[in-house]
């Protein structure tokens, strides 16, 4: 699955209705810039569901920063199960929420300041 978003403002949030049919993982990006393989990354959530993990990230000038990531338990997702899954941009962080609860929060600046 592949979302791309545009952040016209400093608060924006994106909806993305998701089914799962027997993945292992999925990842979300908000690319910034218009070509998809030179874009940076503001942010990247993908869950791991054969670790029950979930990791964010971000890239900027065609580097990976370092990881951050939590076991998340019990693990909202699995297979063959429909989910909301929101994201959120506020000056400080992107907030990630799950059928309207809050799933974690990222923290990086330089991209939501860019905006």
């Amino acid at each position: 699955i592949r979302v791309t978003f545009c952040l016209k403002k400093k608060t924006s949030s994106l909806i993305i209705p998701f089914y799962c049919v027997c993945v292992f993982r999925f990842a979300v990006s908000l690319l910034c810039g218009p070509q998809p393989d030179r874009a940076s990354v503001a942010f990247q959530f993908s869950p791991r569901f054969d670790m029950a993990w979930a990791i964010r990230n971000a890239k900027l000038n065609q580097e990976w920063g370092e990881e951050e990531g939590e076991s998340l338990s019990p693990f909202p997702f699995s297979s063959q199960q429909s989910f909301t899954l929101e994201i959120f941009t506020s000056p400080e962080a992107y907030l990630v929420t799950l059928s309207c609860s809050l799933l974690c929060r990222f923290h990086c600046c330089q991209f939501i300041h860019s905006f």
